[in-house]
């Protein structure tokens, strides 16, 4: 009983530390943003992304550097800096599992 009391106390401080107050504005979080590439724009540097909760979105992007090998149809996550302008700030492809592996050797 001491025991399932003391890991109910941990649980509760962990949980309460991992989630800021909202009267503690000070505190940001990185937000992450997974579909497929729709468009990109070079010259606007903006990239369009249809989530996959089905929504289409357009990012504006950090740098152009972060659109390079980027495609049309290309499954991506990409991390959203936290603040009011929510420009891009890194891009990940998606790699379906057949592909990722690396051909058999032998």
């Amino acid at each position: 009983m001491k025991t399932l009391l003391i890991a109910m106390v941990g649980l509760v401080l962990v949980v309460g530390m991992g989630s800021p107050s909202s009267a503690d504005t000070s505190t940001s979080t990185t937000n992450f943003v997974g579909g497929t590439i729709k468009g990109i724009d070079w010259a606007g540097l903006k990239v369009t992304i249809q989530t996959d909760r089905g929504k289409t979105e357009s990012l504006p992007v950090a740098s152009a550097d972060l659109m390079k090998g980027l495609a049309e149809g290309e499954h991506v996550s990409v991390e959203v800096e936290p603040d009011e302008m929510g420009k891009v700030l890194k891009v990940v492809k998606i790699i379906p599992d057949g592909r990722a592996a690396p051909e058999p050797k032998g």
